[in-house]
Order: C-alpha cells, then sequence, then structure tokens
C-alpha cells in the first residue's frame, strides 16, 4: 500500500510540476496510461498508432506525450543498430521506463504476482530492468559504450547491442528463466559468424544463479551478475 501510494504521488509530482513546467497537456490522466502501455510493451518496437489506439489519443498527440516523457527521463528510446550485417533490419526504435519499480507499479504486478512460473508481464520487466542497469554501466564505462537493439522484418533479434571503440560488438539477450537451454543463444551465434573478430562476446542474462558456457565466446550469466555476482 505504502510503495502504491509513493509511486502514484511520485507520478502525480512529475506530470503536474516537472512536465506541466514546459509543455502544455491537454489530457493530464492519459500520461499514467500512456505510461502503462509503453510497460507493457517493452523490449517491442514502439508502433504509435497501437498506443494512440489503446490509449485513446490521436498519433500526434502520442508522440508529443512520448517526448515530454523522454524530457523527463521517465522513458528512453532504444534505436536500431546501424549496421549492414543484413538487408532485411526493421528500424522501428523500442521504448523503455527508466524504472523497473515504477513499471511493475504501473502494470499492476507485485513482488508476489512475479514469483510465480510464468507471468507474463515478467520477461518485459526484466528486460526493462536490464537496460536500465546497462545504461548506468554505460555511464561510468572508461570507453564509449553505445547501446542499440537488433530486430530483422523476419523476426531475428537481439535484445542488446554494445558497440565500444573500433566497433567492438557484445550481443545480449535477456531471458526470464533460472535455466537457459542453447536455443537461447542462436541469434547470437549468427551475430558471431557475421562479424567475425568484430564479436567481443555473446552474453545470455537470465534468473538463475550459476554461468555457462555455450560455446566460443558466448555465455550465460546471472542478471546478478550487472552489479556484483558470487557463484556458490
Amino acid at each position: 500500500m505504502a510503495r502504491r501510494a509513493w509511486y502514484d504521488g511520485y507520478l502525480t509530482t512529475v506530470i503536474n510540476r516537472d512536465i506541466s513546467d514546459f509543455a502544455e497537456i491537454g489530457k493530464l490522466r492519459a500520461l499514467p496510461r500512456l505510461l502503462g502501455l509503453v510497460a507493457a510493451r517493452a523490449g517491442s518496437p514502439l508502433v504509435i498508432a497501437d498506443l494512440a489506439r489503446s490509449a485513446d489519443l490521436d498519433r500526434n498527440t502520442v508522440r508529443n506525450y512520448l517526448t515530454y516523457l523522454d524530457t523527463v527521463f521517465l522513458t528512453t528510446e532504444v534505436l536500431t543498430w546501424p549496421t549492414n550485417v543484413t538487408s532485411r533490419l526493421s528500424k522501428t526504435p523500442e521504448v523503455f521506463l527508466t524504472d523497473t519499480g515504477l513499471a511493475a507499479h504501473l502494470l499492476g504486478v507485485s513482488e508476489a504476482d512475479l514469483r510465480r512460473v510464468g507471468h507474463p508481464a515478467l520477461g518485459g520487466l526484466v528486460e526493462t530492468f536490464v537496460h536500465a542497469e546497462l545504461m548506468k554501466l554505460a555511464t561510468v564505462s572508461e570507453a564509449p559504450v553505445s547501446i542499440w537493439q537488433f530486430r530483422e522484418s523476419d523476426n531475428r533479434e537481439i535484445d542488446f547491442i554494445l558497440e565500444g571503440p573500433g566497433g567492438a560488438v557484445v550481443g545480449i539477450e535477456v531471458k526470464a528463466t533460472t535455466s537457459p537451454g542453447a536455443d537461447s543463444a542462436k541469434h547470437l551465434r549468427w551475430l558471431s559468424e557475421r562479424l567475425g573478430d568484430r564479436f567481443a562476446a555473446g552474453i545470455v542474462l537470465h534468473l538463475g544463479q550459476r554461468a555457462n558456457s555455450f560455446g566460443g565466446n558466448i555465455h550465460a550469466i546471472p542478471v546478478s551478475a550487472l552489479w556484483g555476482h558470487a557463484q556458490a
């Protein structure tokens, strides 16, 4: 109850004070609804028409509101990786909330809910969390790191592409499971074959406790490795 009240108050403050300082919002109550829709679509391409229909807003309003939400750091876009490894690249960006707790609040999901095997919100929330952690790590990296997403029109996708100096690439897949199988690394193997020496590593982040190798430079690693992890 206290957490729900805090997030409700936080949203009200950001919308009524921060956003209203620089933008005219005709439908203030639509912003939390729009944020919830974005949270529910984490890891999926941003389709303005779909959001507009679900939020009962016109497309231009949705575009403007998304810009406002990005300006106050409630959301952030992940653009498509600019690459020539395929000619079937989807150029539609993805949008994530920057706060996984806020995303869970807007989706009405509790900690107990997420402990249930197969909860439909778990995958998107884990991907939202990983993206937030990657952004934090990128800001303190000694070398500049760009974060992208990759998706082909025939549905081959890699959740996050990290590109560093000289074009070195790390591909990251996020799996909301404690025991990812070898099939979870198939797109990373495909990317490794096409990039050759540029492919520094492939990582499958998961909810388990142990790390293991899928061969070569592709590994399954617990999500907890993002902030420090000691394997038992």
